[in-house]
């Protein structure tokens, strides 16, 4: 493959993904996709196109994307059908996955201007990117993310609609600075904060300065109270009033619960080390460090050994280098890894 241009990479890349997704491929065609991922140009567009077709996926029910599959005859894959650990299987041809990989390919391009100057911007699963908006406030987006952002109103906003972000906000009395969530928003004036947002809420730090938690639809208040603990433990506050956020205090919010846990970390600043590239762990249960490596791996990981589940674990990781992560992980742990095409598993050894 050490002549095959970009184009032809690609296209190869999306065989291999639309045979590998619909359960075609063969003994020998695992043996060459094998060999193949061993060229980083061939592994970098294999991982993208998995994930892009995950985001596809997701897109289904939009109506472009079905009138696209009307026209190709077929039904509309079903997300749930996941199997033996893989996030979900295509029963379609090559060449719809082509159509569906353009389609969805302009649908995710950086920077595409959209309605209201919102502009989109996209990191890529493993990526992590820098932007600078038109105020000068910077942010930087970690691994899986997507937000919709214009600074050039009288209300500068941000949309984190999926992943997680670091903001360095330039200060501006006269034009506040909001980041959506769902039903919830970050309102700062200048400051700086991470946020990491999931399908179940979301998690806040602030590193410097404060910032006003309140209801997507409410003003925030500049004399909302601030977060004070009675205890020096996580504590848990209702979520139905506003609540200013000091540097130093870590706020989780969950919409099943409707409830912000509020803690001070003894260190703030682990909770944007990634921005480093590096993550380290502390006698950190295994699970929640598969939990977050798999932010970061073009492919699954999976623990099949519950006995393992809670293996404490100490560790400073690459996030550019997920699989010799889990190597070193093996060799300092008794733990194994069993690896496919498609998935990671760790399974506990004998070793001490």
């Amino acid at each position: 493959m050490t002549n095959v241009n970009v184009e032809e990479m690609r296209a190869q890349a999306l065989k291999s993904v639309a045979d590998l997704h619909s359960d075609n491929i063969s003994v020998s065609g695992e043996k060459s996709l094998e060999s193949e991922r061993d060229n980083p140009e061939f592994e970098k567009e294999f991982v993208a196109l998995n994930h892009l077709l995950a985001d596809v996926d997701e897109l289904r029910h939009d109506a472009d994307i079905q009138a696209l599959m009307d026209d190709a005859l077929i039904d509309p894959p079903d997300s749930k059908a996941v199997v033996a650990g893989r996030w979900f299987k295509w029963s379609i041809a090559a060449s719809l996955l082509l159509s569906l990989f353009v389609g969805s390919y302009l649908y995710f391009v950086p920077e595409l201007v959209l309605e209201d100057s919102l502009s989109r911007y996209v990191s890529r699963v493993g990526e992590q990117k820098t932007i600078t908006l038109e105020d000068g406030s910077i942010i930087t987006m970690n691994t899986g993310t997507l937000l919709l952002a214009d600074a050039t109103g009288n209300e500068r906003r941000v949309i984190l609609e999926r992943g997680e972000a670091y903001f360095d906000i330039e200060s501006d009395p006269n034009r506040p600075f909001k980041v959506s969530l769902g039903d919830k928003s970050v309102t700062v004036l200048g400051t700086e904060f991470n946020i990491q947002r999931d399908l179940d809420g979301f998690e806040l730090a602030v590193t410097e300065g404060e910032v006003v938690v309140h209801n997507t639809n409410d003003v925030a208040l500049s004399e909302a109270n601030p977060l004070v603990l009675s205890t020096d433990s996580v504590q848990s506050i209702p979520a139905d009033n506003q609540a200013r956020v000091r540097a130093g205090w870590q706020l989780t919010y969950s919409d099943t619960s409707n409830q912000f846990l509020a803690e001070t970390p003894e260190d703030i600043n682990l909770s944007h080390q990634w921005r480093t590239g590096m993550l380290k762990f502390s006698k950190v249960p295994l699970y929640e460090v598969v939990k977050e490596l798999n932010r970061y791996s073009g492919r699954k990981i999976l623990i099949e050994d519950k006995g393992i589940m809670d293996l404490e674990i100490y560790a400073a990781l690459r996030v550019d280098r997920i699989e010799s992560a889990l190597m070193g992980l093996e060799q300092g742990n008794p733990i194994k890894l069993k690896k496919y095409f498609d998935r990671i598993v760790v399974v506990g050894s004998d070793k001490d």
